[in-house]
């Protein structure tokens, strides 16, 4: 059993943790750090980040928590 993530209602945003055949992949960290923009936010040394974050807890053990995060990257 692996996971596969489908992080938006259309399914246009999926993780797989295993290659389409069940094939493993070089690292675990699709599954555990999902890809949160398109492209890398570039940082410095000196640049402070600021997250905010929120869990949403759901009213019984059917309905799965959500998550969400915003960040804010200050140049230094």
């Amino acid at each position: 059993m692996w996971p596969r993530l489908v992080l938006d209602e259309e399914a246009t945003l999926v993780v797989d943790s295993r290659g389409p055949l069940g094939e493993h992949r070089k690292s675990h960290w699709q599954t555990v750090l999902p890809l949160l923009a398109a492209r890398p936010q570039p940082v410095e040394a000196g640049d402070s980040i600021e997250i905010r974050a929120a869990v949403e807890l759901g009213s019984g053990v059917a309905e799965p928590p959500r998550y969400s995060l915003e960040g804010t990257v200050r140049k230094g």
